[in-house]
């Protein structure tokens, strides 16, 4: 609901003077950006809400010496993190679905995953998902390891919550549905 709430530090968002002074420090590298064009280029710079959002959790991550730092993104034309070098891991948190359209979703990840990235941790996929991720990530180098979801044991559902074993372990999330399981799995 707020701004602040997609750049956190140690889990807590950054404060509303961190993200004033961050926000007019981006803006300021546009105006530089704008004002070193070509006389004859009248197309200003302007860049997307995800990319302002991106340069200020990175001056946050700097200002904050963070050494690891998680950045979510979309594998789609929106993502600025596509600017940016690879990282070391990705996650893929949900299935892709079995249907034409979305075969293209599929060959996006496997664009991504050909960036450099040397691990990618993965939700359950179908059969033909799986296959190309698999085959991307062995020709590329790329370890991949995939939620087990057939070793999950639901023992409570409730409203305020879900209650599962994994491999002879015990976890209670505070938020409910069988999906949540998968999520947690591949965190």
């Amino acid at each position: 609901s707020e701004i602040r709430e997609n750049v956190r530090i140690g889990g807590e968002p950054i404060s509303m003077d961190e993200t004033v002074e961050y926000v007019s420090a981006v803006k300021d590298a546009v105006a530089q950006i704008n004002l070193a064009k070509d006389e004859g280029d009248k197309v200003l710079f302007c860049p997307t809400a995800h990319e302002i959002l991106l340069c200020v959790a990175l001056l946050a991550f700097c200002a904050h010496k963070c050494n690891i730092c998680i950045i979510e993104s979309d594998h789609n034309g929106e993502d600025p993190s596509r600017f940016l070098p690879a990282p070391f891991a990705a996650v893929i948190c949900g299935s892709i679905p079995n249907e034409n359209r979305d075969r293209q979703d599929i060959y996006k990840i496997r664009s991504y995953i050909c960036r450099g990235v040397r691990e990618i941790i993965s939700a359950p996929q179908n059969t033909e998902a799986y296959k190309i991720i698999a085959d991307t990530c062995s020709a590329v180098n790329c370890r991949l390891t995939i939620a087990a979801k057939n070793k999950i044991e639901i023992n409570r559902l409730t409203l305020r919550g879900t209650d599962f074993s994994y491999k002879g372990s015990e976890y209670s999330l505070r938020i409910c549905g069988k999906f949540q399981t998968v999520n947690a799995l591949v965190a």
